[in-house]
This record gives C-alpha cells, sequence and structure tokens, in this order.
C-alpha cells in the first residue's frame, strides 16, 4: 500500500476569513479570489457537516496523485489496484458513474482523529421543488445504496453502515 497515504485537507476559519477580507479589498482579482473562497467555504461546509465530499478533487502532489478532499491520496497509476472494477459493483451502483477514486477504499472520515470509513456521499442534487439538497450514498462493504435521500436520512444510512462494518477494524 506504498502508494496510498494521507494529507492534512482541513481547512480553518482563519483561512476563509482571510480569502473573504481578501476579495472585498480587491475587486479586480474577484473572479479567482471568488473561486478561491468558494471551494475554501464549501470544504469547510463538507467538513463542519461531517460529510465526505463526493466525487473526490483531483490535485497534483508530489507527481501523480489523485487527493479526495479527506485527505486519501492514491497514485493514479497504482488506483486502479485499490479501486473495485466497475463490472464486479452491483448495476444500481454502478449507474452513479463513480470515479475510480472513490472506488477506493481507504477513506476516512473529518474527524480530528480520523478513522477509516465505509459509506460515503457520492452525489448529491438541488431539489427545487423541496428547496433541499437530495443525497446519494454507498457502501463500499454490503453494497447497500441510498439515493435521493434528505440529509438527515444520508447521516444515518452513513454512520450506520460506518459504525456497524468498522467497528471490527
Amino acid at each position: 500500500m506504498e502508494s496510498i497515504r494521507y494529507r492534512d485537507t482541513r481547512v480553518d476559519n482563519e483561512t476563509v476569513e482571510r480569502l473573504r477580507q481578501k476579495m472585498k479589498e480587491t475587486p479586480e482579482h474577484g473572479v479567482a479570489l471568488f473561486n478561491g473562497y468558494r471551494k475554501y467555504a464549501n470544504l469547510q461546509g463538507w467538513r463542519n457537516q461531517q460529510l465526505h465530499e463526493y466525487l473526490g478533487v483531483r490535485v497534483e502532489i508530489y507527481g501523480n496523485y489523485l487527493l479526495c478532499s479527506c485527505g486519501l491520496e492514491a497514485l493514479e497509476t497504482d488506483i486502479e489496484s485499490y479501486a473495485l472494477p466497475i463490472s464486479d459493483l452491483p448495476k444500481e451502483i454502478a449507474a452513479l458513474n463513480l470515479s475510480e477514486l472513490i472506488r477506493v477504499h481507504h477513506h476516512v472520515d473529518f474527524s480530528d482523529t480520523p478513522k477509516l470509513i465505509t459509506a460515503l456521499i457520492v452525489s448529491t442534487t438541488f431539489d427545487w421543488t423541496l428547496n433541499t439538497y437530495l443525497w446519494a450514498a454507498y457502501c463500499q462493504t454490503c453494497f447497500a445504496l441510498v439515493v435521493n435521500a434528505e440529509h438527515e436520512d444520508a447521516i444515518m444510512f452513513i454512520d450506520s453502515h460506518n459504525s456497524g462494518h468498522m467497528s471490527s477494524c
């Protein structure tokens, strides 16, 4: 597992506030600063809700590593050895078109002392009729799936699968 490692991706309030202030002070750089603010504010928001950011984030770090917002890094060239092939996934889960990075085991939660998890948020859509986000999540261990779940239901799904499957680890 030498091509799997973890990176601290936590974002503190000061970083988000500093970027927000800079955005106000230098409107000529507005678009770039806004995109940076949005990225860090969103990542901080995901972390504050204890939700695994869906789809991960592709970043070049010390070579060709894929980085998930939870901190999991995997070498792009070796990721196939860790990712479950699409052909082995139940068709309902394969239909979600999960990235290779999300199919890799070894993701961690967003706590101050990260621990391995098996259930992940993998997508979200905004439902304008309900005026809320609906979530899709799946469990890498038993392949259970929840789609179009409201926030509380998605959290209950994740918590129950992570505590049930990971308690013996």
